[in-house]
């Protein structure tokens, strides 16, 4: 067959799935010649937030389409910020714990997810930058949830500096 007919069109009319997309060596940055033009059309076809967590295919999806649009069509479920939360895939896509958690406001165990593998990769003084103590609220983590994960009462306060009735809120009397 001939290269110049594997394009969107073919792939879309073959349900062809992204392992073999992966296994014919085709990056994002040569699907985008071949008719793949915003990385939507990626997910469309199978592509999902865990393939970020691999280096190259996100290098690859950020230099065809730029990091902000990456992020907007793969990281779209609070399980999509777990698959990435601990990679190098947050610090690529240029994602902080916050715009993660907001993906995980009501799921708590996502939430908690993502709070142990951010901590477990950068450290909680760098993982809570930037965190808003409404983000930590609208996620549904409390005061000892937020203990398990590895957050105590002192670095809440010292990082997030939640006002006296959000402590209340997050179960800290």
């Amino acid at each position: 067959m001939d290269d110049a007919l594997i394009n969107k069109e073919f792939m879309y009319t073959h349900s062809i799935p992204p392992q073999n997309i992966l296994a014919a060596e085709l990056t994002p940055v040569m699907l985008k010649e071949r008719g793949f033009t915003s990385p939507s059309m990626l997910t469309s076809v199978g592509f999902d937030s865990l393939h970020l967590v691999n280096t190259a295919f996100c290098e690859s999806c950020i230099e065809a389409y730029g990091a902000q649009s990456v992020v907007h069509s793969f990281i779209t479920r609070p399980i999509d910020a777990v698959c990435i939360s601990g990679s190098g895939a947050t610090s690529q896509l240029g994602i902080g714990m916050e715009q993660l958690l907001v993906e995980c406001a009501g799921e708590t165990t996502e939430a908690a997810a993502v709070v142990r593998q951010m901590i477990e990769q950068i450290g909680v003084v760098r993982a809570l930058e930037g965190v808003t103590a409404k983000t930590l609220l609208d996620t549904g983590l409390r005061a000892k949830a937020l203990i398990q994960v590895g957050l105590d009462k002192k670095q809440i306060v010292a990082s997030i500096v939640p006002s006296p009735q959000q402590m209340i809120k997050l179960g800290y009397a």
